[in-house]
């Protein structure tokens, strides 16, 4: 089974659901305990269902407004262990066995989050000189995944 992650990005904040194929039909549909889901969000998310387009800005109107929505659908890394985590982050100082402890707290949705935040944080510190790059243990207990870093 193919998984994805779809993220809507709002104003304030984004949301994520998972959503999984097996050959080409919908076999999973969850949305993580801590998301919400307004009307909007769900009619935009059936209608991605529909069309499975993989990124884009769409213009919905509703009830006579109209809402740019933007969202990214990324296929889901099979395997979310820790030392998928350990690798990529490539950055082996530290305390490890703290740094797995800080995984195992996250939840899958925020594993595949933090993997997919790795490339940006790296890119990011690698255009700073000055700036060390985090112990793995830290870059986990503060969640800076959820950074936006200007690129």
């Amino acid at each position: 089974m193919q998984e994805y992650l779809i993220t809507l990005y709002g104003k304030q904040s984004s949301r994520s659901v998972r959503i999984g194929y097996r050959e080409g039909k919908l076999a999973s549909f969850s949305i993580p305990e801590n998301e919400n889901f307004d009307e909007v969000g769900t009619i935009f998310l059936l209608n991605w269902l529909r069309s499975q387009t993989v990124e884009t800005e769409m213009l919905k109107n509703v009830d006579d407004i109209t809402l740019v929505v933007r969202f990214r659908a990324e296929a889901i890394v099979a395997d979310i262990s820790f030392d998928v985590f350990w690798n990529a982050y490539g950055y082996k100082v530290g305390n490890k066995k703290r740094a797995e402890k800080e995984w195992n707290r996250l939840t899958s949705e925020d594993r595949i989050l933090c993997l997919r935040g790795i490339r940006r944080y790296n890119m990011w510190i690698a255009q700073r000189r000055n700036q060390d790059k985090l112990y793995p243990e830290t870059f986990l207990s503060q969640s800076r995944w959820e950074n936006e870093y200007s690129l």
